[in-house]
Parts: C-alpha cells; sequence; structure tokens
C-alpha cells in the first residue's frame, strides 16, 4: 500500500468572500516527501462529497485535522484545531490579548 493525503484549504487566488475550497492530492514518496498528484479542476476546486468519499474510501484514514477560524460581531476572533476528532488547540483573540490552550496546557496573553 501507499500513504495518500488529503488537503482541503481556501483556494489561492480567488475572491475571499466566495469560500472556495481547494482540494489537493499527494503520495509520498521514498524518502516521505509529499508529491503532489494532479487532479481535473473541476474536482480540485469545490470538490463534491462524493468524490472526497471515494477518495477516503481508499484506504483508512490514520490521521485527521481540521481547523476553522471565526470572527464574532465584537471583534473576538475564535481559532479551533482538532486531530482525529479531539480539540488539539483553541485560541481567543480580543483587544491586543489572546487566551489559548493547546493539549491542556493554557496560556493566558
Amino acid at each position: 500500500g501507499s500513504i495518500r493525503r488529503l488537503h482541503l484549504i481556501p483556494a489561492e487566488n480567488t475572491n475571499a468572500r466566495n469560500n472556495t475550497l481547494e482540494l489537493r492530492y499527494f503520495s509520498l514518496d521514498e524518502e516521505g516527501f509529499p508529491v503532489r498528484i494532479t487532479l481535473p479542476s473541476a474536482q480540485s476546486l469545490n470538490p463534491k462529497p462524493e468524490f472526497l468519499k471515494s477518495l477516503k474510501n481508499q484506504g483508512t484514514t490514520i490521521y485527521h485535522e481540521t481547523r476553522e477560524t471565526q470572527t464574532l460581531k465584537d471583534g473576538t476572533t475564535l481559532s479551533l484545531a482538532m486531530i482525529n476528532d479531539k480539540v488539539y488547540e483553541f485560541r481567543i483573540f480580543q483587544d491586543g490579548k489572546n487566551f489559548s490552550c493547546k493539549e491542556f496546557n493554557c496560556l493566558c496573553r
């Protein structure tokens, strides 16, 4: 077997307001470095859930990371990172101050 990586990220070179996502697909070479697998643009920009599922079903997920950032009406920014469906890190930014927790180690600045 081989290891593959799927990255679903905000697309570059597009209007940030349209929320376009880009799928980047990689294999790993003999030394463990990623090698990009080119996908047709119809599948790489805003890929359909069925296509993502078909790629995931080709193997077993051994690592799953998600990141999300939201800005509230009062200007507070919340950031959340999850690894394998567990909270790994979160941050709250407001008025030049931040509170962050990473693997249960918290810091207020």
